[in-house]
């Protein structure tokens, strides 16, 4: 808005179990993606987010079922790595990023501690690589 705030996203801080568990759904399935990749789902939901959203009052996306709908679609066509189990935290990762948060952890991620993936985020077996 004219004031530089984004539309319809709550605003952080978050109590350190929900950031425990988001950094935990970041650590185990959005960073097995590349990072264009994250930047073109996220892009893709907050852009959907301000043009469906931008009168309609803070919060009113996170509890929308088209646009849960929408986040749900765009999360399900990600280039996921073949053995990867993203479906199992299928309605965790839909409400993070309907609400705007999985945003936030890209903010934080890759502007604030400006971290970088590496090249093969995942292993053969679809989990996240930690070396």
């Amino acid at each position: 808005d004219d004031k530089g705030r984004r539309y319809d996203r709550p605003h952080r801080p978050w109590t350190l179990e929900e950031f425990a568990a988001l950094e935990d759904l970041w650590q185990k399935h959005i960073a097995c993606l590349s990072k264009t990749q994250i930047k073109q789902i996220l892009q893709t939901i907050e852009s959907t987010r301000e043009r469906w959203f931008a009168r309609a009052g803070e919060g009113k996306s996170a509890t929308d079922k088209t646009f849960r709908q929408f986040v749900k679609d765009t999360l399900a066509n990600a280039a996921w790595p073949k053995n990867h189990r993203w479906k199992d935290d299928i309605s965790a990762l839909t409400t993070a990023a309907a609400r705007g948060e999985l945003a936030d952890l890209d903010e934080l991620h890759f502007s604030i501690l400006k971290e970088d993936l590496p090249e093969q985020p995942c292993n053969d077996e679809g989990e996240p690589r930690h070396d």
